[in-house]
């Protein structure tokens, strides 16, 4: 008898979350998804809407099927330029509230469930390296990253579970007016990444860009005055 699994999108307008979702479904072929969004509409009866991704952990029991192991994706996010308009401490603020501490609060909530079969966690190569247009944007994913990897390394039974993504620069409504800056990647290239990695832990897309992010990460200087 073939095991059911039931993956939840949280972020389901996203891009990228959409193009790990189709990697799991090509692993886990029986499977129920379920997309949770803040914006649009319940376009059917797999899609929640929400006012806030903390109150859906909060409740996430309501949502589950004890026949079915469950399989996260936490693909929600803000990215805001650093300009004038945008203060830089409120801005600051947002990024880490939104990009690092909620998905880490989710995160803390969907591990300890009884039949969590993996978590993946959309970060960016950007949490290896400061791009200036978009500072508290990188700061925050480097919390996220940096504290993934503390949760990661004093829970042991998680090592296996949890996946963190960090893909370089997709073409989206995110990065709406913004350019790639080192090197970008495509929907395709992270749905094929993901069909192939089983085993949880940290994952860059391609593969390679987690060279050139420790380049950059010596070269901050250069980043600086190229990053205009």
């Amino acid at each position: 008898m073939n095991e059911k699994y039931r993956i939840f999108l949280l972020g389901g307008n996203s891009l990228i979350g959409n193009s790990i979702l189709k990697g799991i479904q090509f692993r886990y072929k029986n499977n129920e998804t379920i997309s949770v969004i803040r914006s649009g509409k319940n376009s059917d009866k797999n899609t929640i809407k929400v006012s806030d991704y903390r109150d859906f952990a909060n409740k996430i029991n309501n949502f589950l099927d004890e026949s079915s192991k469950n399989i996260f994706i936490l693909s929600f996010g803000i990215l805001n330029q650093e300009n004038s308009a945008n203060k830089l401490l409120d801005n600051l603020s947002s990024h880490i509230r939104i990009n690092a501490y909620d998905k880490l609060f989710v995160m803390d909530k969907l591990k300890s469930l009884k039949n969590t079969h993996e978590i993946h966690i959309v970060s960016s190569i950007l949490s290896g390296f400061f791009r200036p247009s978009i500072g508290s944007y990188s700061i925050s994913k480097y919390v996220l990253s940096k504290s993934i990897d503390i949760e990661i390394f004093l829970d042991k039974k998680m090592r296996k579970k949890i996946f963190l993504w960090n893909p370089a620069y997709v073409d989206s409504n995110l990065n709406k007016n913004r350019k790639s800056f080192l090197i970008k990647t495509s929907p395709i290239k992270i749905e094929k990444a993901v069909r192939y990695r089983s085993k949880g832990g940290e994952y860059y897309i391609p593969r390679y860009s987690v060279i050139l992010v420790k380049i950059a990460s010596f070269l901050q200087s250069t980043i600086n005055k190229l990053d205009k």
